[in-house]
């Protein structure tokens, strides 16, 4: 598999036209043919949502919105966390490598620190 797993926050600003996503990067997530969403994110955001730090909106149809199909987390992205080393705890994060890296995904993020794991990043 190739293409890119976006990060929570480039999803928002991707399907809202945020200005913190350039216009150059926001055209190349376009361009890109597999854009990925993971149920984690799906979760994270959910989770945020309920607790008042964002507004009430379906995340499913956020990403059906940004073009992006879901990936489920599987046993072994689970089992690919402990490979990564712990640079930071946010274990939303440890779990989105960890499938960017089993799956062969680019991650897409505005995380600098993220880009130390060993997994193919993209800051934006």
């Amino acid at each position: 598999m190739s293409g890119l797993l976006l990060d929570s926050h480039v999803l928002i600003w991707y399907v809202d036209g945020d200005p913190r996503l350039s216009a150059v990067d926001a055209m190349m997530i376009r361009k890109t043919e597999h854009i990925y969403v993971s149920a984690a994110t799906v979760w994270e955001l959910t989770v945020k949502m309920t607790l008042g730090k964002l507004p009430p909106r379906s995340v499913r149809d956020l990403a059906v919105e940004a073009n992006c199909k879901l990936l489920s987390i599987s046993p072994e992205h689970g089992q690919a966390i402990a490979s990564l080393p712990r640079h930071h705890g946010d274990p939303f994060d440890h779990l989105l490598l960890a499938q960017a890296k089993v799956e062969g995904l680019t991650f897409v993020t505005h995380d600098g620190i993220l880009s130390r794991y060993g997994v193919p990043v993209l800051l934006v």
